[in-house]
């Protein structure tokens, strides 16, 4: 099987520890993997594209990252590029898998929100069976617990393509996994997502306040905010 792994959270790195071990994973078992990510953290931009920009694609420069394409745009472009503009010539891909993302996805609140599960939605919308895989946030999880995780994915990965409804490509699947050693006692449920709202004072905050800059003629007092 030919798939293509997109994420939100970049190259691996502190905040993107997972995609490596689920691409050793899918290759271990067999599949060809295409890797196409941002080549820098976009996360929480849903299924956006960036307009009037040229975007730039280049191969990732790490050893052990041969035939990774980091992309200049959102998690949905990459979907975009793995599919029509890859250089690799690889052949068509059978399933676009966006993450392991670096927390859960299991809300509407969130997953209305990420870039993973918006590079899953931009995948069906071209027609691919498409998998939004979710992690709980571990920015050092030990090898053995992520070895163990991913290949669980793994296994949940294969058995959800069995049963894919042979007509129906637009199906995309939402997995939210905790990284763990033993999955023998795990159950594996059907669920849907918590309906979560933001509380009173939204999304951000208040911090203090930066240099001046740009047009300071506004009559009122600039404000700083983050997320």
């Amino acid at each position: 099987m030919h798939i293509l792994i997109v994420n939100d959270d970049g190259p691996p790195s502190s905040k993107s520890p997972y995609v490596h071990s689920l691409v050793r994973s899918l290759e271990a078992a067999g599949h060809t993997v295409s890797v196409v990510l941002p080549d820098v953290q976009r996360s929480w931009i849903g299924k956006a594209h960036l307009i009037n920009e040229v975007i730039r694609c280049i191969p990732s420069q790490v050893p052990d990252q041969s035939g990774w394409l980091l992309v200049s745009s959102t998690p949905a472009a990459c979907v975009h590029v793995g599919l029509h503009h890859s250089p690799l010539n690889r052949g068509p891909v059978d399933l676009v898998i966006s993450g392991p993302n670096f927390g859960f996805n299991a809300s509407s609140l969130f997953a209305l929100s990420s870039g993973t599960l918006g590079a899953a939605f931009e995948a069906t919308l071209c027609r691919k069976r498409a998998i939004a895989l979710s992690y709980n946030q571990l920015a050092s999880p030990c090898p053995e617990a992520l070895d163990a995780t991913t290949r669980q994915s793994v296994r949940i990965i294969e058995a959800l393509m069995q049963q894919w409804p042979k007509d129906d490509q637009s199906l995309l699947y939402s997995v939210n996994m905790s990284v763990s050693t033993d999955f023998s006692r795990q159950k594996i449920i059907w669920t849907g997502l918590h309906q979560n709202f933001w509380e009173r004072m939204g999304a951000f905050k208040a911090v203090e306040a930066c240099p001046a800059s740009g047009d300071d003629s506004s009559p009122l007092p600039p404000s700083w905010f983050t997320v």
